[in-house]
């Protein structure tokens, strides 16, 4: 991957990431309050989509929906324990994308 955006960067001197996970989250369903990071096994279609939606707009990187996979911030949704297999599902998700595009 570090090759991969030298490469990038070797062809031009910025790249674009993504951005707005949550907000663009809320527009897709999630309910205020609610982690957006569960949404990775609750819903992995949306967040699969949402990645396709900014690697369409352009975006050359797109980051994982594992903002608040930590086990301070899940212990809100008594989900503590689930932060490797949440952080695991995001990457999945992201790279599903990728490779797709």
């Amino acid at each position: 991957m570090p090759d991969q955006l030298s490469r990038m960067l070797g062809e031009r001197p910025w790249l674009l990431a993504d951005g707005a996970t949550g907000t663009n989250l809320y527009n897709m369903g999630l309910a205020p309050g609610q982690a957006p990071d569960l949404w990775c096994e609750a819903h992995p279609d949306r967040v699969r989509e949402l990645h396709r939606q900014m690697i369409a707009s352009g975006a050359d990187i797109i980051l994982t929906n594992s903002f608040g996979a930590n086990a301070s911030r899940l212990r809100l949704a008594r989900a503590e324990g689930r932060v490797a297999a949440l952080n695991r599902a995001a990457a999945r998700l992201a790279r599903e994308a990728a490779a797709e595009a």
